[in-house]
């Protein structure tokens, strides 16, 4: 499926000036379909599934075929958390989110924080050092954030930086940089 751009943009405008925070999140996570899903291998999601113990929902879980030119370095299906906050997320939400993960066996997870997260990335502070605790359960939460989303302007783009934030991560960083 083609980069579709345009819905993108309209997505994340709404995204960013909706009316209420429930119409922000939506759009938010509506983007964040449309952006994996023109990425080769990704089948269309499952979105806002309560868990069986009515005590969580999943925003978003991609099933991956993984093919060579796509998202060939995650797992076979991954959670897709969306956090459209005026603030960054914080650790309690990592925690629940790595979590979530693990009670679905899913290795992998995209946290689109639009804010980013708490603490220091370098001193892995905060949030950042639940992100570091995650992977060394074998748990990868990569974490993309509105600079992140505005710059991604192609499918390949998005594999490109999803694959730069996961081998900072598993180099014992956190997926956060400082957009360099």
């Amino acid at each position: 499926m083609p980069f579709p751009r345009a819905q993108i943009d309209q997505l994340l405008a709404t995204a960013s000036n909706g009316a209420t925070p429930q119409v922000r999140g939506n759009a938010l996570e509506q983007a964040a379909a449309a952006m994996f899903c023109s990425v080769p291998g990704i089948f269309p999601p499952v979105t806002n599934v309560i868990d069986y113990a009515i005590a969580g929902e999943i925003d978003i879980l991609f099933p991956n075929l993984a093919p060579r030119n796509g998202l060939w370095f995650l797992d076979r299906a991954f959670l897709c958390e969306c956090k459209n906050w005026n603030i960054r997320v914080g650790s309690e939400e990592i925690r629940v989110f790595a979590d979530r993960m693990r009670e679905r066996n899913c290795r992998d997870g995209i946290l689109i924080a639009s804010q980013g997260i708490t603490g220091d990335a370098a001193m892995l502070t905060a949030a950042n050092h639940q992100v570091a605790r995650a992977l060394e359960v074998g748990r990868e939460i990569i974490v993309l954030d509105w600079i992140d989303l505005n710059a991604i302007r192609s499918a390949r783009a998005l594999v490109a930086r999803v694959q730069q934030k996961w081998i900072q991560l598993k180099s014992f960083r956190t997926s956060v940089d400082q957009h360099q």
